[in-house]
């Protein structure tokens, strides 16, 4: 995507997915970096090209990061209901 004075953004920028979703990031630019996790629970390899994937289990937000040629690029995905919609909360129990 992008962003970042060039070609340097997640696309896109934050995704909901349902706990157990494989997220699978794709490296299209031929720079070589990582995407890791801001409270570093994961990383990817280093590489330019391929894909790399990860399960998001629970319910939670990721924030992630990666830097190429000096770009910063962030992302989020969001597994679950992270905010608890209101038909969930009012079901009696």
């Amino acid at each position: 995507m992008q962003g970042n004075s060039g070609g340097f953004a997640f696309g896109p920028a934050a995704v909901r997915v349902d706990p157990g979703t494989t997220v699978v990031w794709e490296w299209t630019g031929g720079v070589e970096h990582s995407v890791a996790a801001v409270d570093e629970s994961y990383a990817s390899p280093e590489q330019g090209r391929g894909t790399w994937g990860l399960v998001f289990d629970g319910i939670g937000i990721s924030k992630y990061v990666s830097s190429a040629d000096g770009a910063e690029m962030r992302g989020t995905i969001a597994a679950g209901d992270v905010f608890g919609s209101p038909r969930a909360r009012d079901k009696p129990a």
